[in-house]
């Protein structure tokens, strides 16, 4: 890329040097000192509610700054979900509904947090708490939630069929 840059600077007249190297974007951290400060901080608020430096540090490298959204809501639901993951996922799917706008459970689900593909053994023990603040936030009846399900597992189902051909293409070569 530097060769590219290089040939475009001797082409383009007036071509400015690329001024973004140093700009903090939204929800970034200047450094892993400050990353693991805001960790260490965070860990520190949300011990009252049971969460631990593991859910932090997801949240973090999912969200951000933006986890100290989801930790307000996570406190907001404490006394309405007693079980930390549960409610932690709860507090996910409400911001992600209000800030990034899912729409859907796959929105959620492969697109916004990839669990299908990173922490598939999560979302069964999860998937009431998750429809539920689904159709509390977005309304939905039965019938559109059982069909985001079936969306759903027609997803489920093409990755692990991709994952099964691609395991026994690997070992039969």
């Amino acid at each position: 890329t530097d060769v590219i840059i290089e040939k475009l600077e001797n082409e383009i007249p007036n071509l400015k040097k690329c001024q973004t190297e140093s700009l903090s974007l939204g929800g970034n951290f200047a450094s892993e000192e400050e990353l693991n400060e805001f960790i260490i901080q965070k860990t520190g608020e949300v011990k009252q509610i049971l969460l631990t430096q593991d859910n932090i540090i997801d949240l973090v490298y999912k969200y951000g700054r933006e986890t100290d959204i989801i930790i307000e809501k996570a406190f907001e639901l404490y006394q309405k979900i007693s079980d930390p993951i549960q409610r932690i996922h709860a507090a996910e799917i409400w911001y992600s509904i209000h800030h990034e706008m899912i729409n859907t459970l796959c929105d959620y689900l492969v697109r916004r947090t990839g669990r299908l593909y990173f922490e598939r053994l999560s979302i069964k023990s999860n998937l009431d708490i998750m429809k539920k603040m689904l159709i509390q936030e977005l309304s939905l009846d039965a019938d559109q939630i059982t069909q985001q399900l079936i969306e759903f597992e027609m997803e489920y189902e093409e990755l692990v069929s991709f994952q099964n051909k691609t395991n026994s293409s690997l070992f039969n070569t």
